[in-house]
């Protein structure tokens, strides 16, 4: 029989002992039966005959047969009391009354028999009810019934098996290292333990079983229970379901989890009322809270208490219209702002009903940082254009009055007070003069490395910070073991040595130490090459271990609001185009301080240029 071919269904018996009629109509029936054989037997049988009772027993057999052993018992009444008055004489002796008895017995008896037959009747109706149940209940779930005999080895199905096993010839029928050859390779010896161990302690059996069929994958849910025959011979008897539509829905639901799970975005999802349901690992490197800590709770959580409202009318927002976009400014578990772009979409149940918000949060907070970066960058390099520019225009005056400065110092009619006050504003007129030159040579730039007297940019630093140290009282110190010359960009080497010595004076605040200190030495972590090396140390309260593995990151400060988080990022890569390194050690403990270390070669001088400074 082909698995999907048409079954011919067991017809249920409307016909026979009883008929299915109504009950009135059973007992009319044994009323009409019993009339009928008391007028055939009034009319053809005499009173001392031997066929007297025949003609009642067939009445009370017809109504038995008819409506049920209830209609016999009411045609035995019937015919037992009517004979009973028409034959029965004191004259007669006991024969009246033996062959009465003998008549009631076998009404009795006759409708015993009934309702045995009957019973059992209803007993196989029942029966062939139930089959045809559990024959469409298989046929609708793609589950079999089967049977392993461990004496034989012979493992039989129901042939809805072959809906699934496929149409083999032993398929219905098969030994049990067959069937294993047909399972999963990893999956024989664990069925065939799991058979064993069930038949020898009584337990009962249920694996996920996979079928290799035709190449393709089947997956099978067996369970059986242990039976045993009337020769004490357990078999298991059990029933197989396939759940291969299951399991890949399973697996597919699974794979959709890992790539949401493994997404580097915020994937959350929310019910109607705004409680999280879902919450994947995006938004814990995000948000920094673990789905144990805000499943179930509203999704306000993430929201600043300002924009709590706003966030509920974005959702509601994006049920009306089914989906919308948004930048929304969130709080980390940490109370650190956290900008993202986020896009949410509604959900829809079984029947089509809104069960939700799905929602995908891409964290654009360094993009805001470097937007505004960028902005107060463009702002600043116009400034010092327009700084530039100025410095320039105050240059020429300030020569010219430089010269007048001069030549009023020549002359002979200053009395002594006059030309004392010439000398401080002359003094001044140069402290003006060298800061225009230093604000010239923080703009300047060259386009390609120069050789650079390293004591002479770090002094421009040191002059430059100097006056500012001393209105906030700190010390600052400087010294100097060798004179050397690096080959770099004079203004990057300024700002490398000012980003380093500004970040050490914000750290000490008042009453602090920073020291600059240049000597030679070497880079043995890239070959032992000979330079210069130039620390900034201050004596502040240091950097904590937790925080010393991001400060060469972008956008990492321990500042506030007050840091961009850029400063020694930039830093990093301008020493790094030097072809040097920096390395940075700090100390939280009584002994607290701070140290950055910068290396840079030396500048290798051509033959030419030193035997053209030995001849000047």
């Amino acid at each position: 029989m082909e698995p999907n071919s048409p079954r011919t269904k067991v017809a249920l018996p409307y016909s026979g002992f009883p008929l299915r009629i109504p009950a009135a109509l059973r007992f009319l029936t044994a009323v009409v039966f019993s009339i009928a054989g008391l007028a055939a037997t009034h009319s053809t049988a005499g009173l001392e005959t031997d066929h007297f009772f025949l003609y009642l027993l067939l009445a009370v057999l017809g109504s038995a047969w008819v409506g049920g052993w209830l209609a016999g018992v009411l045609a035995s009444a019937i015919t037992a009391t009517a004979a009973f008055f028409w034959m029965y004489h004191p004259t007669h002796g006991t024969q009246d009354v033996t062959r009465f008895g003998t008549f009631v017995a076998t009404c009795g008896l006759l409708c015993w028999l009934s309702a045995v037959i009957e019973s059992r009747r209803k007993t196989q109706i029942s029966l062939q009810e139930d089959e045809e149940r559990l024959r469409l209940a298989l046929k609708a779930g793609d589950a079999w019934t089967w049977e392993w005999d461990p004496k034989t080895g012979i493992i039989r199905r129901s042939s809805e098996a072959m809906g699934v096993l496929g149409t083999g010839p032993t398929t219905l029928s098969d030994a049990l290292e067959h069937t294993l050859t047909t399972i999963s390779e990893s999956d024989r010896e664990r069925v065939a333990q799991g058979l064993q161990r069930s038949v020898e302690t009584g337990a009962d059996f249920r694996q996920e079983v996979r079928f290799l069929i035709e190449d393709t994958i089947r997956w099978v849910d067996a369970r059986a229970s242990v039976i045993e025959d009337e020769d004490g011979n357990r078999k298991l008897l059990g029933m197989s379901v396939d759940i291969t539509d299951r399991k890949r829905a399973e697996q597919a639901s699974r794979r959709q989890a890992q790539i949401i799970d493994q997404t580097h975005d915020a994937v959350i999802s929310t019910d109607m009322r705004g409680a999280i349901r879902s919450w994947n690992r995006g938004a814990e490197r995000i948000f920094h809270y673990t789905a144990e800590e805000v499943l179930g709770k509203n999704i306000t959580l993430l929201a600043m208490p300002e924009q709590e409202a706003s966030l509920r009318k974005k959702i509601a927002a994006a049920i009306s219209a089914g989906s919308m976009q948004t930048e929304l400014v969130t709080r980390r578990k940490s109370g650190e702002i956290a900008t993202v772009h986020l896009s949410l979409s509604m959900m829809r149940g079984e029947t089509g009903e809104p069960s939700g918000v799905v929602g995908v949060a891409l964290d654009i907070t360094d993009q805001k940082r470097a937007e505004a970066l960028l902005r107060n960058t463009e702002r600043m390099a116009a400034m010092g254009r327009l700084a530039a520019t100025i410095a320039h225009e105050i240059n020429n005056p300030l020569e010219s009055v430089t010269n007048v400065f001069y030549l009023l110092a020549k002359h002979s009619n200053l009395d002594p007070t006059a030309r004392t006050y010439l000398n401080i504003a002359e003094d001044e007129l140069k402290r003006i003069s060298h800061i225009v030159k230093q604000t010239l040579g923080f703009y300047r730039e060259t386009d390609r490395p120069v050789p650079v007297k390293l004591t002479t940019v770090l002094d421009s630093v040191f002059e430059l910070y100097e006056h500012r140290g001393d209105k906030t009282g700190i010390h600052l110190e400087r010294k100097y073991d060798m004179d050397a010359t690096v080959l770099g960009y004079p203004g990057e080497l300024r700002q490398i040595f000012s980003n380093l010595v500004v970040n050490a004076m914000e750290a000490v605040g008042e009453d602090g130490t920073v020291r600059i200190h240049a000597y030679r030495a070497r880079d043995w972590r890239n070959g032992g090459v000979r330079g210069v090396r130039v620390v900034v140390a201050d004596n502040g309260p240091g950097i904590s271990a937790s925080n010393r593995a991001h400060l060469f990151e972008p956008f990492f400060t321990t500042k506030g609001e007050r840091g961009t988080g850029l400063g020694l990022w930039v830093t990093l890569g301008m020493v790094q185009k030097h072809k040097g390194s920096i390395r940075m050690r700090s100390n939280t403990g009584p002994k607290h301080g701070t140290v950055f270390s910068v290396f840079l070669p030396w500048h290798e001088q051509p033959e030419r240029e030193k035997l053209e400074q030995r001849v000047a």
